[in-house]
């Protein structure tokens, strides 16, 4: 790859934007920069360190069918030891809880007779009562399950998941997250697959500490806690990167190539300044409720899935079932409660304290802790932008803005926030490491490049 003078910035330091800088380090050394807003490295895949205790940023897991290349990296490259864990979810369905991944027989066994019987009846009248070809989210869900099954089960989680009615949801949008919302996932999973992850013995954060690391160690510069405030360009070149940086100083680097896992969205009101595609894409935001329990939940569950509207709480997990090596010496249990909102919802403005006493109140009603222990609230977070919601549309308001900023031939975004992906940590790593490939071995040619990223755009999530 030849380089002038300018810098290789890296907007950033998630997975894609920590495992690209390390690749280019090797070549380029302190060139490489990379600018992150937050004080924290690794993105959502980060483990927080508080008096003692380790805190996930939500859930987190690496598949069975993690990319063999990822794989290759977290073990080999990182030497992170992964241990294997029994899958051992539940998702609470009409006052009880179902193994999740879901097991057909443990599924329709805590149905009622009439009911099983009615879902049944309702799966076979399924193209009748959805004919032609499915629009939306919520006309796909019933050609597939039935019309019951999908009003008993799929429809709130859905609204509650992507913050919309399900048919304001895109079909292609749904296809990328593989949970039981996704049909062909929930056959996978009915037939016994997926019953175990694997998990780093310190948290889903050593997987970015050691990525950081390697980085540093090659020379990158990684400013943590500075805004990017914007991207000067001339003709078809971004020519710097302006920000604000630790201690409040305005800078600006001259930049040679700049690589971008920010949100698409927000890269685009850097170049092209706020208006036309720039704030028409959704995305839903997320809130971290953390609490320390005496004993661990009633049973061996690690995940528990709440779908229902009823509640706001949409999943909590007791992080000892993960790794026995996180907080193993505290005497407290770690218990991490998500709620997914939307700037406009009141959880959303409510005040920590509030909003860590609310959803100790949804923590009662649901009856997974152990009498006569309590929850203790620690502390909450509140992350914007968390993953994108895929509304009819969002595949038009999308590609118009890729198609703008791909124009500028110094300018790649990857990532999962710069490609609006749902995607997990293998599928970032890969995008990097492509991406490193492609510019290491000189490529300049965006038709090459974005054949990889139409592959990249394929990627789903994994629940």
């Amino acid at each position: 790859m030849e380089m002038g003078s300018g810098k290789i910035v890296i907007l950033g330091a998630g997975v894609t934007g920590l495992v690209l800088a390390g690749r280019l380090a090797q070549a380029h050394g302190d060139r490489v920069v990379v600018i992150e807003q937050e004080g924290l490295l690794g993105g959502l895949a980060a483990t927080l360190s508080r008096q003692g205790f380790f805190y996930d940023l939500g859930s987190h897991r690496l598949h069975p069918d993690n990319l063999p290349r990822a794989d290759r990296y977290i073990r080999g490259k990182l030497k992170i030891k992964l241990l294997r864990r029994p899958r051992r979810g539940a998702l609470s369905f009409q006052g009880r809880f179902l193994d999740y991944p879901p097991r057909f027989g443990n599924f329709f066994r805590s149905l009622p007779f009439q009911e099983a019987s009615a879902i049944f009846a309702s799966y076979w009248r399924r193209r009748a009562a959805s004919p032609g070809e499915p629009a939306n989210y919520e006309e796909l869900m019933i050609r597939t399950v039935g019309r019951r099954l999908y009003q008993l089960f799929y429809r709130d989680f859905a609204e509650k998941l992507w913050g919309l009615p399900a048919d304001r949801i895109a079909l292609d949008g749904i296809k990328r997250r593989r949970t039981f919302l996704d049909p062909n996932a929930l056959w996978r999973m009915l037939s016994g697959a997926a019953r175990h992850f694997y998990y780093p013995q310190a948290g889903i954060g050593e997987i970015t500490a050691k990525l950081a690391q390697d980085a540093l160690a090659r020379g990158a510069v990684i400013l943590k806690s500075s805004k990017v405030t914007g991207l000067q360009r001339i003709g078809n070149r971004i020519t710097g990167v302006s920000f604000i940086g630790p201690g409040g100083r305005p800078d600006t680097f001259a930049a040679q190539q700049v690589f971008s896992t920010i949100a698409v969205d927000d890269l685009y009101a850097l170049v092209y300044g706020r208006g036309g595609p720039a704030g028409s894409l959704q995305w839903r935001d997320l809130r971290i409720a953390y609490f320390h329990v005496d004993q661990g939940l009633k049973d061996r569950r690690e995940t528990f899935y709440f779908p229902s509207l009823g509640l706001k709480i949409g999943r909590v997990s007791q992080m000892n079932r993960y790794s026995p090596f996180l907080n193993p010496d505290a005497g407290k249990v770690v218990l991490t409660v998500e709620v997914p909102l939307s700037e406009q919802d009141s959880l959303w403005r409510m005040p920590d304290d509030e909003f860590l006493r609310f959803c100790l109140d949804e923590l009662n009603k649901v009856k997974i802790i152990q009498e006569p222990f309590s929850a203790d609230p620690v502390f909450a977070l509140s992350l914007k932008k968390a993953y994108p919601v895929y509304a009819l549309g969002w595949r038009e308001k999308f590609s118009a803005m890729y198609t703008e900023l791909n124009r500028l031939e110094n300018l790649y975004a990857l990532g999962r926030k710069g490609l609006f992906l749902h995607c997990n940590i293998d599928q970032c790593m890969v995008q990097a490491l492509s991406c490193a490939d492609f510019i290491l071995a000189g490529g300049r040619d965006k038709t090459v490049w974005d054949k990889q990223v139409a592959d990249f755009l394929l990627f789903s999530a994994r629940d």
